[in-house]
């Protein structure tokens, strides 16, 4: 993705770097000092690796901001039900009536945290252990 120094350099900013760029006939060693001049900056804005890879990735894009990340994995409703389904099949079949994300997750090959997710914050199960105890008697 962006270099953080990159991050700190405004739209307007990498336009200008660009022009000079073009400007220069695509040799950034000459670009930078130029845009250091206009700028009155006394230091680099980034290094020119992180100018190469912003020109590549406007020559690709056509666009200077930050590009947007790969997005998450979306909760479908085919998951859900499988998880459901797995849930029952599982408290069905175990000797306590119990359920676990672990055995959940290995029976449909979903990872265990999609199981869980969808556990707590679709189908609002809570993890917890069920204690047995003695039960008390009036005498």
């Amino acid at each position: 993705m962006f270099p953080a120094v990159l991050m700190e350099v405004a739209l307007v900013e990498r336009a200008l770097l660009l022009m000079q760029f073009y400007e220069n006939k695509g040799n950034v060693s000459t670009a930078v000092p130029e845009f250091r001049h206009r700028k009155n900056l006394h230091c680099r804005p980034m290094s020119t690796k992180g100018i190469r890879a912003m020109i590549k990735r406007f020559e690709e894009t056509g666009k200077l901001g930050v590009q947007p990340g790969r997005d998450r994995k979306r909760i479908t409703p085919v998951l859900v039900d499988a998880v459901k389904t797995a849930v029952d099949v599982q408290s069905q079949t175990s000797e306590f009536g119990s359920s676990s994300a672990h055995a959940v997750s290995r029976q449909t090959d979903y990872s265990y945290n999609t199981v869980r997710k969808v556990l707590r914050n679709i189908m609002h199960y809570f993890p917890y252990k069920i204690r047995h105890t003695q039960e008390l008697v009036d005498r």
